[in-house]
């Protein structure tokens, strides 16, 4: 671990396996989050998008850090890309030329 403070119960793996243990450790009778509280996370989400998405839409030659960001929006939105599909889409390849 690389961390100049104290880590109580560290959490080390594969982003994958360490959620699912979380998870699994969790159990199913875990309360649900107050509604008022949700409720703020989300208009603050969607507050951020609003914000984000004029910079993530550019599309600046030579490409900036939130052009590239926006091309691998839409393909990252649908969650993790298995393992065994690690190439780059083709749309990725066309957009850098």
């Amino acid at each position: 671990m690389d961390s100049n403070i104290e880590i109580a119960a560290p959490v080390v793996g594969d982003i994958g396996s360490c959620v699912a243990a979380l998870v699994e450790g969790m159990g199913d009778h875990w309360p649900a989050a107050p509604a008022d509280w949700v409720a703020a996370v989300n208009a603050k989400r969607d507050e951020n998008i609003a914000k984000m998405a004029p910079r993530l839409m550019n599309n600046k030659s030579p490409m900036d850090y939130h052009g590239a960001l926006g091309a691998c929006g839409p393909s990252s939105a649908s969650g993790p890309m298995p393992s065994s599909s690690m190439k780059a889409p083709t749309r990725w390849i066309s957009r850098a030329a």
